[in-house]
């Protein structure tokens, strides 16, 4: 009896193992194969997710670095702008200033040419008033004396 005891421990034993190996097996294509492809796919996903956010990562300090190119040639030709019309204000500051210089000055001749000949006819008045005072008061000093 010690053989076939021995036996049925070993036929229990085969069982057992064969039942642990389909066991194993079940298990491997029921939860470990889906629960590995799930946890691959997701580690794909987030290789994937990262790749892309690297990707916007640099694409946005490609486009930073081209807004501040751009920001910076548009700051220099605002200056550029902004001196030229300091220089055309300048200019036209100063053509005015000289046209009303201009124009105070031949206003200033043209009223003292109307000065001068005020001038002048109050003299030929005043010279032809004296005439006649000096003419009336010698006829009142001949007629006096006579």
């Amino acid at each position: 009896m010690d053989i076939q005891q021995a036996m049925n421990i070993n036929l229990s034993f085969v069982v057992q193992a064969v039942l642990f190996i389909l066991f194993t097996v079940f298990l491997n294509y029921i939860l470990i194969k889906p629960y590995t492809k799930v946890i691959k796919e997701r580690e794909e996903r987030a290789k994937e997710n990262l790749s892309s956010a690297n990707e916007l990562k640099e694409r946005a300090k490609e486009m930073l670095l081209e807004a501040e190119k751009i920001l910076n040639e548009a700051r220099l030709e605002a200056q550029k702008i902004l001196e030229e019309a300091r220089i055309e204000a300048e200019k036209v500051k100063n053509e005015i200033i000289s046209k009303a210089e201009s124009e105070f000055e031949a206003q200033l001749q043209s009223k003292a040419r109307e000065i001068q000949s005020i001038l002048e006819e109050e003299k030929k008045k005043l010279a032809e008033k004296s005439s006649q005072l000096a003419s009336e008061l010698k006829s009142k000093i001949l007629r006096e004396v006579a």
